[in-house]
């Protein structure tokens, strides 16, 4: 009869190798299964900042301001942006509704670019909030307005927004001294 060469310490060593691979296998559906609900959990996350923020854009204040700001554009025309400044420094009773209203809609669609930038929103939930329409609300003006008030604003929101459908700024060559 021929003698095995299994010896006790090579079992040993297979039962000790199938153990461990047992349990990597199982280590690895943890971690996916963790992965899984981690990134379930984001989407589920993001997609409550989407529905409150497009309750917070729908919104009569929202409204409201747009409105307002429009009819400011429209009533003074190629000078909106330099009458806004004046009106600012010399008589800021006479534009603080519009004032208001800017900082209403600015602080919206900056809130979506911090929201994107810390990494809460990816750009498809930015598109589904902004979208070409209501970025080119904010670049033609929100952008001018913003200025008028000092050369040195905050530029990343417009830049990040106006890149998502390539809109350029609409700064007209008054829009700050």
């Amino acid at each position: 009869m021929p003698q095995s060469s299994l010896t006790p310490e090579i079992v040993i060593q297979i039962v000790a190798n199938v153990i461990a691979l047992v349990a990597a296998v199982a280590a690895w559906r943890a971690a996916r299964a963790s992965f899984l609900s981690a990134a379930e959990t984001r989407r589920g996350s993001q997609a409550q900042l989407v529905s409150s923020l497009l309750d917070s854009y729908a919104s009569a204040e929202t409204l409201a301001s747009m409105i307002c700001l429009r009819k400011w554009f429209s009533q003074h025309g190629r000078r909106a942006a330099d009458e806004f400044r004046r009106l600012r420094q010399d008589d800021y009773a006479a534009i603080a509704e519009v004032d208001h209203a800017r900082r209403r809609v600015s602080h919206f669609f900056q809130k979506l670019y911090v929201l994107h930038n810390s990494g809460y929103l990816d750009e498809r939930a930015v598109r589904t909030i902004a979208t070409k329409d209501t970025v080119a609300f904010f670049r033609g003006l929100i952008e001018p307005l913003e200025a008028a008030i000092g050369v040195d604003y905050d530029r990343s929101s417009f830049n990040f927004l106006g890149a998502l459908y390539n809109i350029p700024p609409t700064l007209p060559s008054d829009a700050n001294p």
